[in-house]
């Protein structure tokens, strides 16, 4: 059974997290997709439990620096429209690639029948 120290201290790093969490959600810089509710479900289903399992200060460090990189990568609407973009110049680059060579094909098909 864990000492009560320790169930404060993880109790206060969750507390703390989820403060920050609020904070940045209110502020529009995360984004509540399935990307961000599977960051909170491995941080507290898995990581949090093996943090305890490892006990002691080095278990909570390692507790608090995944907090921090949780909500460190944690995705930002930003984030998602810089991705929409790209794929969307991708998309674009494609189909000008495309049309060029159907347009070279298109010259060469004409030069042929003129020959």
């Amino acid at each position: 059974m864990p000492a009560p120290n320790e169930t404060a201290t993880y109790g206060m790093v969750t507390a703390a997290y989820f403060a920050l969490f609020m904070y940045r959600y209110n502020r529009g810089h995360i984004a509540t997709d399935n990307r961000s509710m599977v960051n909170v479900g491995v941080l507290f289903m898995l990581a949090q439990p093996l943090c305890r399992v490892i006990g002691g200060s080095n278990g909570l460090m390692v507790f608090i620096f995944l907090c921090m990189s949780s909500i460190i990568l944690m995705p930002s609407p930003q984030d998602d429209a810089r991705e929409r973009r790209a794929r969307e110049q991708k998309k674009a680059e494609k189909g000008s690639s495309a049309n060029k060579k159907s347009d070279k094909q298109k010259t060469k098909k004409t030069t042929k029948k003129e020959d």
